[in-house]
């Protein structure tokens, strides 16, 4: 127990060396950016709450035979579950302020997870011969933690990780069903490789850009102080 809690918080602790700063200024900087953060978390959280549920349109059209159970998870589990989650952060405000900093990304990282999981879901139980392209519908949620919520780096692979390992799951599940379109698996798993990988890139240049700002910032801030004495 005592070993899964110490490796617990080194995971959490751990940074690439370009997204490392010491001690000091990493606390400043977290807590620089976390109002901003967490704002930004529950107006593009709000956006993409509307956006999956959109996607009930792709249900109808390529999993019609399931589309009953699209709508419940959907609208019936999914929404509530988010909704639930935006209002409480802005009605708790105070009570997300004293968590750790790192809570707010896990709690939306989970959120794109269990998005993940609930199109992994339709897709074990669909018999329709678009099963195959349905999983497309893995690449927004890929782009949406990555590059719109912009998950810090270490919540980015993490997340990445689990959605590729949703997107196998579900290939296996169904690897004795009839396979309508077999040629197109590969290039399917192809491009949601690609998208992950290409997401992860970005990610980690839009944290490295943020931290070289803020660096520049406060030795902007440390010459100015120089000046002045």
């Amino acid at each position: 127990m005592n070993d899964s809690m110490t490796l617990t918080r080194t995971w959490l602790k751990w940074r690439p060396p370009q997204l490392l700063f010491d001690e000091s200024q990493e606390s400043e900087f977290i807590a620089l950016n976390r109002d901003a953060r967490l704002s930004h978390f529950l107006r593009s959280g709000m956006v993409a709450l509307l956006v999956y549920d959109l996607f009930l349109l792709s249900d109808k059209m390529m999993a019609p035979d399931v589309f009953e159970q699209a709508v419940w998870i959907r609208l019936g589990l999914f929404t509530p579950f988010g909704l639930g989650l935006i209002l409480f952060c802005y009605l708790c405000r105070p009570v997300v302020d004293r968590m750790p900093a790192w809570a707010p990304e896990l709690l939306v990282a989970v959120s794109g997870v269990l998005a993940a999981a609930s199109l992994c879901v339709v897709l074990v139980q669909t018999s329709s011969p678009w099963g195959v392209m349905y999983r497309a519908g893995l690449m927004p949620i890929l782009i949406y933690g990555n590059v719109v919520q912009r998950f810090r780096f270490r919540f980015a692979v993490v997340f990445t990780l689990f959605v590729l390992a949703v997107y196998l799951i579900s290939v296996g599940a169904v690897i004795n069903h009839p396979r309508p379109f077999p040629e197109l698996e590969m290039p399917m798993a192809l491009l949601i490789t690609t998208i992950a990988g290409y997401t992860l890139l970005i990610n980690f240049r839009l944290e490295l850009e943020e931290r070289r700002r803020f660096s520049r910032t406060e030795r902007a801030k440390l010459l100015r102080e120089q000046l002045d004495r």
